[in-house]
């Protein structure tokens, strides 16, 4: 079963392992988009995907809990989500891994998601890409210095950070994504 859409009024929602008998496997893309009642998500055992924006603007979403079976997370799954203070992984997870609140590749070496309510930034060390909308819509985003061992920033990385006003970018990146940084309107 694929979840597509939510017209339920739930702040914790914890999405059931199957529906009518048919195991959820995939979240649908811009399934619960725009949703303001979300503030915690619990995605079941079972489940392997997570559409391209699934939680996009779920501005009141504080709190993402990512089961071991997920093996793929679409671009800006959690974009806009101002409120996101941590993506949670289950430990048994082989593709992605919580670190602070954030989320990274299984490897760690790749930032793939940073929750838009954390503003205190720390990219961990070792890490050598900033993922595709890896900060997409992380309004509260003031100021950003890019560790010295990142050598690609994705497309869309930075994209709709409009409080963003100062980055620093070390000498060793080789790789700027398209559109990186639109819609950057304080970005000087």
């Amino acid at each position: 079963a694929v979840i597509t859409g939510y017209g339920g009024s739930r702040t914790d929602l914890v999405i059931p392992d199957s529906i009518a008998g048919k195991q959820v496997t995939r979240i649908g893309e811009y399934a619960f988009l725009d949703n303001s009642d979300l503030r915690s998500v619990t995605l079941p055992e079972g489940l392997v995907s997570i559409g391209s924006g699934a939680f996009m603007d779920c501005d009141s979403l504080a709190s993402v809990e990512i089961s071991a079976s997920v093996t793929e997370i679409g671009e800006g799954a959690f974009s806009g989500c101002s409120s996101l203070k941590e993506i949670l992984v289950d430990q048994d997870n082989a593709h992605y891994v919580s670190i602070d609140g954030a989320l990274y590749n299984k490897e760690e070496t790749e930032l793939i998601c940073w929750p838009g309510g954390k503003n205190d930034i720390h990219i961990k060390a070792g890490v050598t890409g900033i993922g595709t909308g890896a900060f997409s819509g992380c309004d509260g985003l003031i100021s950003i210095e890019i560790p010295a061992g990142v050598t690609k920033i994705g497309d869309r990385a930075f994209s709709g950070c409009s409080g963003l006003i100062s980055i620093q970018i070390p000498a060793g990146v080789t790789e700027i994504g398209e559109g990186a940084f639109c819609y950057c309107s304080s970005l000087i």
